[in-house]
């Protein structure tokens, strides 16, 4: 009965996010997507959390999602704190290579993405496609994540699987605000992608 209390949506028990090997697992990771945090504090007054389970059954997350890769992409900065404080790895990686910064960034979580960035992160870190987390950022064209970024002080000359760093993704950008701010750190103009394009408006 806990269980089905334990997510605001128990009525979509059948909706495929729920492992039935492992109901704790599922149910905090349901939690942590619908930033329901009073359920973990119920969860975890019956039960011994495991803040690092990860997501086996399939759904539309990636393999090896993490709870704390769900309260990043949906922005709950509390419950992320919270499994945070329970012993989440911040640094968690997903199938695709995917750290929870990885996923703030690319779903424009400001309040998630300045959190992971206050534990002093690796910010160039990469995931499968090259990414950094200032590729995810400069994508979702959110300017406070890549000012929140740019204030960490990345490289701007990582490129990803295609060749682009971030100087060609601000420039196929739908926000004209992104190239300006790295314009003003002095990026690299040289670099070619795979499609032989330079990196500023080459």
């Amino acid at each position: 009965m806990v269980m089905l209390k334990a997510s605001k949506n128990s009525r979509n028990i059948g909706d495929g996010r729920f492992d039935e090997e492992d109901l704790v697992a599922s149910c905090m990771l349901i939690c942590a997507e619908e930033g329901n945090l009073r359920a973990l504090h119920k969860l975890s007054a019956l039960h011994k959390l495991n803040p690092n389970a990860i997501r086996r059954s399939p759904t539309s997350e990636p393999p090896g999602t993490t709870p704390m890769h769900c309260a990043a992409k949906y922005g709950h900065a509390e419950v992320f704190n919270y499994l945070h404080m329970k012993g989440g790895n911040i640094c968690a990686r997903d199938e695709n290579g995917d750290t929870p910064l990885h996923v703030a960034c690319r779903f424009a979580q400001h309040t998630v993405a300045g959190y992971v960035a206050n534990e002093k992160v690796d910010v160039d870190s990469i995931n499968m496609k090259g990414e950094t987390a200032l590729h995810c950022a400069v994508e979702s064209a959110d300017t406070r994540v890549v000012r929140l970024l740019l204030s960490l002080r990345p490289r701007l000359d990582l490129p990803n699987a295609s060749g682009d760093t971030v100087l060609h993704l601000a420039a196929d950008s739908i926000n004209p605000r992104i190239v300006p701010l790295l314009v003003c750190l002095s990026p690299p103009l040289h670099l070619r992608n795979i499609v032989s394009r330079l990196s500023f408006f080459g």
